[in-house]
Order: C-alpha cells, then sequence, then structure tokens
C-alpha cells in the first residue's frame, strides 16, 4: 500500500490535499510543521512526500527533501509553493525534487 506524508503548515491544505489524494489502497499522513515532519521521514517508511517549500520556521521543505533523500532514495519528493522562485526551484530539482 503506498504511504504519502503531506506537509505544509496551513492545515486547511493538508486536508484539501489529503482529500484529493484519499484511495482505499493509499495511507496518507500530514505533518504541520518541519520538526513533525522530519520525524516522520526518519523514522517511517514513505513512498512519497508533498511539502510546501516555506513552512513558516527555520527549517523548510528544502531540510524536508534531503532528510526524506537519505531515508528513502527511492522515494518521490514534490516541493509546492504559492510564492515559487526559478532560484527555489533549481534548488529543489537539484537536491532531489521529483517535481516543483
Amino acid at each position: 500500500m503506498p504511504r504519502i506524508l503531506i506537509v505544509d503548515d496551513d492545515r486547511d491544505t493538508c486536508r484539501f490535499m489529503a482529500d484529493l489524494l484519499e484511495r482505499p489502497d493509499r495511507e496518507i499522513e500530514s505533518a504541520y510543521d518541519p520538526k513533525s515532519a522530519l520525524a516522520l521521514v526518519r523514522h517511517q517508511s514513505f513512498d512519497l512526500v508533498i511539502s510546501d517549500i516555506n513552512l513558516n520556521a527555520e527549517q523548510s521543505g528544502l531540510d524536508i527533501l534531503r532528510a526524506f533523500r537519505e531515508s528513502s532514495p527511492r522515494g518521490h519528493v514534490l516541493l509546492i509553493s504559492g510564492f515559487g522562485t526559478l532560484e527555489t526551484a533549481i534548488d529543489a530539482v537539484r537536491a532531489g525534487a521529483f517535481d516543483y
């Protein structure tokens, strides 16, 4: 069963994405801050992580991407942002994001 982690500091966004992705054959978890997300990716297995890049904290979606890639090199990461820049997109793809 595929496992998906959704990370966003906006709980409504997490719920919206979870509702969009919900299927009987998927397990979806949400984290609302980088600290919780990093603990999850370091101690659990996920096939896909979808994270906002700007989490209004010291750590960002790029930190989650790097930690996930270390623990699950075959997994995929999709970074999202309402305020993305070309530089951020390049950084995300260079760090191993599946898409931005």
